[in-house]
């Protein structure tokens, strides 16, 4: 377990942390105000007996004589003994449990303690076991014989000795934070969803290009027809920027979205990269290829969708008779699903939607497709394997490590390149303010370029001059 993963789960599960710290605070604070005040009295006696030396006290005989005597002091005859003196209404168990004594090792010292409610209390029970137990040391036939006289009396208590609140709360900080960093890191340990750009980024080794912030206010699903969201928008506007600087040195001309889970915002990603890019002046067709539950058109507005994808595939139809053109915030053409076909994952792999794509490929600079998640089916790893490579969309806190490692290992069996992941519905920070990304992404000036750009078409610096 690393620093680095330690400082992560705080920052992920500080509130399961900061809750654990308020249960221990309220816990202390509990326990000071029910808690009864408790206050304790001691009273110390000293041990003798005729032709004691100064080294009887440690003795052997010495020690077992205190340790016998401290052992009577909490005693029930004892006990009994103080209950008839104070003439206390209660029994002699209880107050039994009040008293206490020690032995100080190497002294012929004795000391009892009596706890009570009241201070005074405690005082007068004290001295009444102290009184107590030299009456009964007295009384005791021992040889050589023992006496025992109070050599300091029980004084008056100042301060209780439970409840303790500085030492009570100190005790319920600690424990709560420490109760606190176990749940959240048992928390963790159980969580297996998705929760942020860097579990994703770790878990497929592939860049997150984009976040898109989810609003709960906001109608869904939403639509790119009416008012734009300022927050997609510019989520979109970034995505489009990492599309065009991942993995410069291959194409990225025919892009796939797909998702790892159902309702994972797949459609809202396709159609807003759509319009991001086509706000470039590019030219862009987004092909509805999801031929089970086609929403794209529901996003962007476009009516006409009886005839679409499959009416080309089939031959009822040419591709521009199907072609839909969306002039919202940008322009770029779009080519419904068409009839929904009983096999689409055998339609989709036929060769007819191979030529297709590389007629589109040879009309537009993007072609955007998209297809079910990836466990719907094998309509993906179709796909995928056909277009440059694949942009995977996962929920924030909805979709799970599993899922998401199922659906890189069916996009790895149908050999699919993957571009990178697109986390949705991520809670967007009160009061951050996104960076600013330009309407108008920067375009090559010698013609239209993908991947790598030449050597010789990057003007080199002016050759500097020597003056003689």
């Amino acid at each position: 377990m690393s620093l680095y993963y330690c400082r992560r789960v705080a920052r992920k599960r500080w509130r399961i942390i900061f809750f654990g710290l308020l249960v221990g605070v309220a816990a202390a604070a509990t326990v000071t105000r029910v808690v009864p005040p408790e206050y304790s009295a001691q009273a110390t006696l000293y041990l003798s007996s005729p032709g004691e030396t100064d080294g009887s006290a440690g003795s052997v005989g010495g020690e077992r004589l205190r340790n016998s005597f401290a052992w009577l002091a909490g005693g029930q005859h004892l006990a009994q003994a103080v209950v008839d003196q104070l003439g206390l209404h209660e029994p002699a168990s209880a107050v039994s449990a009040k008293l206490a004594s020690s032995s100080r090792p190497g002294t012929s010292l004795l000391s009892v303690t009596a706890t009570d409610a009241t201070p005074q209390g405690a005082k007068t029970l004290a001295d009444a076991a102290a009184g107590a137990l030299t009456r009964l040391v007295t009384q005791l036939q021992t040889s050589p014989p023992v006496t025992a006289s109070v050599i300091e009396p029980a004084a008056l208590p100042t301060r209780a000795t439970q409840p303790r609140p500085l030492v009570d709360f100190g005790l319920g900080v600690l424990l709560g934070l420490l109760a606190g960093v176990l749940a959240a890191f048992v928390r963790e340990a159980l969580d297996r969803r998705i929760t942020g750009a860097g579990d994703l980024t770790r878990l497929t080794g592939a860049p997150n290009l984009a976040t898109v912030p989810h609003n709960p206010a906001a109608s869904e699903p939403p639509s790119f027809a009416g008012p734009g969201r300022p927050g997609l928008a510019e989520s979109f506007r970034t995505l489009r920027t990492a599309l065009h600087l991942v993995d410069v040195d291959r194409p990225r001309k025919a892009v796939l979205v797909t998702g790892a889970l159902p309702d994972s915002g797949r459609t809202t990603t396709l159609c807003g990269l759509a319009v991001a890019l086509g706000r470039t002046g590019r030219r862009v067709v987004l092909v509805e290829t999801d031929l089970r539950r086609p929403h794209a058109l529901d996003h962007l507005g476009v009516g006409g969708g009886e005839v679409g994808l499959t009416s080309v595939l089939t031959g009822q139809v040419a591709l521009e008779q199907a072609l839909r053109t969306w002039s919202g915030s940008a322009v770029f053409d779009v080519l419904p699903a068409g009839p929904l076909p009983p096999d689409p994952a055998r339609l989709l792999a036929s060769r007819r939607m191979a030529d297709l794509l590389a007629e589109l490929r040879r009309r537009y600079d993007t072609v955007l497709l998209d297809a079910p998640e990836v466990p719907a089916g094998a309509d993906a790893a179709v796909l995928g394997a056909a277009c440059d490579g694949v942009l995977l969309v996962v929920a924030h806190g909805r979709t799970t490590r599993h899922q998401v490692k199922s659906a890189l290992l069916a996009l790895a069996a149908g050999r699919v390149r993957l571009f990178g992941t697109v986390l949705t519905m991520a809670p967007e920070p009160p009061g951050q303010t996104p960076v600013r990304i330009p309407e108008q992404a920067p375009e090559p000036s010698v013609g239209r370029i993908t991947g790598t750009v030449p050597l010789d078409v990057i003007p080199s610096a002016p050759k500097s001059r020597t003056h003689s």
